[in-house]
């Protein structure tokens, strides 16, 4: 099987009444920066009417019944002569229909590809929000095809949000790039069309979500033949050059999350209990009487998970609960679960969840470790052991004076939080710990990679101490 990207996206036309679509542009670069294997890539200007029609109609033919299409197409779309009409670089207002290319004319393309695996990614900017519609409809005969098919859309209205987005990328088109550069996890294997939704999903912050869809709920359509059984066998055939983090890294490593719940949740409560008053030993002792079960299910849910992704037999997972906390010991990394009071809000309860112990640094990089606490962990945790001072950490910061960093501290210098634009984390030092947090939902692999980038940009400022050696 071989993996044929194609990917089309016009942002740039000869006619200035149409304005440019900044974020294509922007994507455009980091597509170009990828030499990807029997790939077409057309974008900018060289996106004319006659290149789109024949490249793709060519692209879309060349692929075997054994390998698997990504499509990529973004642009702008308007409607007249009863048609959908994708704009080209050099479309004329005035005679659109023999400028731009049908929309139904390309679903038909794709519907009549070679390859036995279709997958599409199609992101496009309409003038009304009725065109959305109507573009499901024409795309939604392409996911009747024989083989595994399936057919992202997303659609942005030229109005209020389309100046708000113009400084920036396309919603997905960094996730896809990593995708199909095999920079994801996600894309080492197979993968199913919901698991696919889901990563993208995780991956691309609410609110850009929110901004790029005009406010409403819905980031994205997913649109497949056999929803459940939609399976690609892979999503890249470009090789993955090296590890997201290294394996030494994780030495005194383990990983945070915690979920909020209203005090009333908990299973033990009755009516004439109320929260605590404070959040001290005693209320914490107080809440865990009121846990009940709740901790050993979860847990027990979550051995279960573990043997069926890891293929772990029983004996492999040690089980362990009492009422408000408990433990899972596995040949690769134990999991701790403890209720616990909030300070800020005394009627609500923390479930804390922390992975320590890490034994097999290469099962905690794997995918499977991401599926499974993926929407459960949300920091990590290093501990530090005297390699710096955080006072001269502090101090070295300031000096540089960068705009890209943000530095807080207190004035005796015994912790300071560190954020470097773009990360997406926030660092919080002191001479014992480094906790790092994700400032939007990451997963493990996205705070570790965030982390990553995030000490080699440090490291390259002048006498900045590492915080994790190599």
């Amino acid at each position: 099987m071989s993996v044929w990207p194609i990917i089309v996206q016009v942002g740039q036309f000869q006619e200035p009444g149409f304005a440019k679509l900044a974020p294509l542009v922007n994507t455009s670069k980091g597509w170009e920066d990828v030499a990807f294997p029997r790939s077409l890539l057309l974008s900018g200007l060289r996106g004319t009417r006659s290149a789109v029609v024949s490249k793709l109609k060519k692209a879309l033919a060349e692929p075997s019944a054994a390998d698997l299409a990504t499509v990529v197409l973004a642009g702008r779309l308007i409607e007249t002569d009863g048609d959908i009409w994708w704009l080209a670089s050099d479309t004329l207002s005035e005679d659109v229909p023999e400028t731009a290319v049908s929309l139904t004319w390309l679903a038909g393309q794709l519907t009549n590809c070679t390859a036995g695996q279709l997958l599409v990614f199609a992101e496009f900017w309409i003038e009304s929000s009725d065109l959305s519609g109507r573009c499901h409809d024409l795309l939604r005969r392409v996911v009747e095809r024989a083989g595994p098919s399936a057919v992202f859309l997303m659609t942005h209205l030229m109005g209020v949000d389309f100046e708000e987005t113009q400084a920036q990328q396309t919603a997905w088109g960094a996730e896809i790039l990593k995708l199909l550069a095999g920079r994801a996890v996600i894309s080492r294997s197979g993968v199913s069309a919901e698991g696919l939704a889901n990563y993208l999903r995780h991956e691309l912050p609410k609110t850009e979500r929110l901004l790029r869809t005009g406010g409403t709920a819905d980031d994205f359509m997913l649109l497949s033949s056999n929803p459940g059984m939609c399976q690609f066998d892979r999503l890249s055939d470009c090789e993955v050059s090296e590890s997201i983090f290294p394996a030494s890294g994780f030495t005194g490593l383990s990983f945070w999350g915690e979920r909020r719940l209203p005090f009333e949740k908990l299973p033990g409560v009755r009516p004439f209990h109320t929260p605590p008053d404070r959040a001290d030993v005693a209320a914490e002792r107080f809440l865990q009487s009121l846990a009940g079960e709740l901790v050993s299910d979860q847990l027990t849910a979550l051995c279960q998970v573990m043997r069926d992704q890891y293929g772990l037999k029983r004996r492999d997972l040690e089980l362990a609960c009492e009422p408000g906390a408990g433990s899972v010991i596995t040949p690769y990394f134990d999991v701790l679960q403890t209720i616990g009071s909030c300070a800020a809000a005394l009627d609500t309860v923390i479930v804390r969840t922390d992975v320590v112990n890490i034994r097999k640094p290469e099962q905690v990089l794997s995918g499977v470790f991401d599926s499974i606490f993926g929407g459960q962990l949300q920091g990590l945790k290093v501990a530090c052991g005297g390699r710096w001072v955080v006072n001269e950490l502090i101090d070295q910061l300031e000096e540089q004076r960068l705009p890209a960093i943000d530095l807080q501290y207190d004035q005796a210098g015994e912790w300071c939080t560190i954020e470097v634009s773009g990360f997406h984390i926030r660092m919080r030092v002191t001479n014992s710990w480094l906790v790092v947090e994700g400032t939007r939902p990451l997963g493990p692999h996205g705070l570790l990679a965030s982390f990553a980038k995030a000490q080699q940009f440090l490291q390259s400022l002048e006498d900045y101490p590492r915080l994790i050696t190599d």
